[in-house]
């Protein structure tokens, strides 16, 4: 019997990576501070930032005269079944049957279908500004997951003598993995409304619109067609099919979103609907379906393989490929948000976001998220988040040091606390006139 040893340790290994590791779809979020509170940051967005969150923040009263973010990095990994303990106790160490075993059973019982679910995203912020009521954002965002199934992991984990011992048959069908690379600018613009309450009391409005035009770079997808591994008697029959696209521009993607938020002294709420419009074309011209397959026993091994380009193949396995490509579009994003100054030193958001469509993302589908800050002292303010998918958790923390114009903020969050386990890191740097963002009352 084969025992595929190695197979465990690339396990291990690829899960471990997931934690040397915020997430979201279409473009990075341009500020860590957002991160730092698990994304409770729709009503708190000024400036640059406000086009990702809500346009309409450019149109509030409290808006910089401008902004400048001059760059900004956030990674995210996840898996839906083993929390961070269990994968660093492993690391390194000799993993025996029974530990397997729960591995196995945690895996199984994370989703009906038993499978190890992964997913990635990492995002990048090349350049914001803002002034006065317009914004601009340059970003780029990779995004990708993996689905192994059951049998898959158990191979990997016992071997093909299986959990049990003696030999099973493993079925690898809906294993599946996919990746896309995408960077776009967004154009941003928030028009004031003020509304008067009473003769000594306004409520100021505003609405607003962004709009994001951006290149496709690449995509990357991977599916088992029915690979099975038979133990009586022992046969490999793999079947499994690629797409890919080359890397630099690979199609092209554009959106519009709009927003409204409502400002009444320290009150500041919003909803806003990122992506309400949108669609990603795919050159055709530059896909390529490659197609797999691989039968072994104890006599004999064949293997093959076919690329062919779109334009050179069947009429069947083009529509196919192009209903594929049709599904995977930007995701519009739902977020509903508000945000309160209890004084100089505290403040208080959440936020709700419920992604309505759209598949280029990797995060939770719907997220309720409360988030604080404090500051110390002007120049330092201290930020923690936590937030929940209604059968997950995450806890977020992070710093912001204010150095006149000049900000530097970082963030950390644990994801995924109650099922599955992820982290996620986060870095920005941008300038701000005067006390821009920086609450009255400081000397």
């Amino acid at each position: 019997m084969m025992t595929y040893r190695w197979t465990c340790s690339v396990l291990v290994v690829a899960l471990a990576l997931g934690f040397a590791a915020s997430a979201a779809g279409q473009l990075a979020a341009p500020s860590a501070r957002s991160s730092a509170l698990a994304g409770s940051f729709m009503a708190r967005a000024r400036g640059y930032e406000s086009g990702y969150w809500n346009p309409a923040n450019l149109g509030l009263p409290d808006r910089p005269g401008w902004s400048v973010g001059l760059a900004g990095a956030n990674t995210w990994l996840s898996n839906n079944a083993l929390s961070h303990g269990q994968i660093t106790d492993l690391y390194g160490n000799f993993i025996d049957d029974a530990t397997k075993s729960r591995l196995l059973a945690d895996i199984r019982a994370a989703n009906p279908e038993g499978n190890l679910e992964l997913n990635f995203e990492l995002g990048g912020s090349f350049a914001g500004v803002s002034v006065g009521r317009f914004g601009f954002a340059l970003t780029s965002i990779a995004v990708g997951d993996a689905d192994l199934s059951a049998d898959a992991v158990e191979l990997m984990l016992f071997g093909n003598d299986g959990e049990e011992g003696g030999g099973k048959d493993f079925d690898f069908s809906g294993s599946s993995g996919k990746a896309r690379w995408l960077t776009g600018g967004m154009l941003s613009y928030g028009q004031p409304l003020r509304v008067k309450l009473n003769e000594d009391s306004f409520l100021d409005l505003s609405v607003g619109a962004s709009f994001t035009y951006g290149v496709a770079h690449g995509l990357l997808r991977f599916d088992d067609q029915g690979t099975v591994i038979t133990a009586e008697p022992l046969e490999l029959d793999a079947v499994a099919e690629r797409v890919r696209t080359d890397l630099g521009d690979s199609g092209r993607f554009w959106a519009l979103g709009i927003g409204v938020a409502g400002q009444w002294k320290g009150l500041v709420a919003g909803i806003s609907l990122h992506n309400l419009l949108g669609d990603t074309s795919w050159d055709l011209d530059d896909v390529e379906l490659t197609g797999y397959a691989a039968t072994a026993d104890f006599e004999r091994t064949t293997t093959s393989d076919s690329t062919a380009r779109f334009a050179e193949l069947t009429p069947d396995e083009q529509e196919r490929l192009r209903e594929s490509l049709n599904g995977l579009d930007v995701p519009t994003r739902l977020r509903i948000g508000g945000a309160y100054r209890f004084s100089r030193r505290l403040g208080l958001s959440v936020d709700y976001h419920d992604f309505l469509g759209g598949s280029l993302r990797g995060t939770w589908d719907h997220t309720l998220a409360v988030g604080g800050d404090f500051f110390v002292f002007r120049q330092l303010q201290l930020l923690a988040g936590v937030a929940t998918d209604f059968s997950q958790a995450a806890l977020t923390a992070g710093a912001g040091v204010w150095l006149g114009v000049f900000h530097a903020d970082v963030a950390i969050g644990r994801w995924g606390l109650i099922e599955g386990d992820g982290v996620s890191l986060a870095i920005s740097l941008s300038f701000w006139p005067g006390r821009a963002l920086v609450p009255a009352g400081w000397d």
